[in-house]
């Protein structure tokens, strides 16, 4: 007597009578499906899980390996926080020199203004009293 494809004599395999696959108890052929997909032996674990994403449900987490250590997603949130202040501190910063430098620069050149019209008026005075 034949076997069936999942090894047991056909007419005593409960999954082909189930499924109606292979000759039921009374002998008569059904249609016949494809033999089994087998998953490959060599594969590992990481693998399949990239392969059969969808056979994992999302509150089941993948496990860790004993050396790894996979920080909490609050942590990455803090870093990215602390990285956003950190960028913008340094571009107030960078705003604030060069604003500080430009008005330091337009001091210069006021006072250096002053300076010229006061020695002007002070030699323009003087210069009247020792004429000769």
């Amino acid at each position: 007597m034949a076997n069936c494809v999942h090894g047991f004599a056909q007419g005593q395999c409960l999954i082909c009578q189930a499924l109606g696959t292979g000759p039921g108890p009374s002998g008569s052929t059904k249609t016949k499906v494809a033999s089994p997909v087998q998953a490959p032996s060599l594969m590992l674990d990481e693998d399949l899980d990239r392969a059969l994403p969808a056979t994992r449900s999302r509150s089941q987490k993948p496990e860790r390996s004993p050396g790894g250590r996979s920080r909490p997603s609050g942590m990455k949130a803090l870093f990215a926080i602390v990285g956003v202040v950190v960028v913008a501190g340094l571009a107030v910063w960078l705003f604030a020199g060069i604003f500080d430098l430009a008005f330091h620069l337009f001091e210069y050149a006021a006072i250096a203004v002053i300076a010229g019209w006061i020695g002007y008026k002070v030699g323009h005075m003087r210069g009247r009293r020792h004429r000769d």
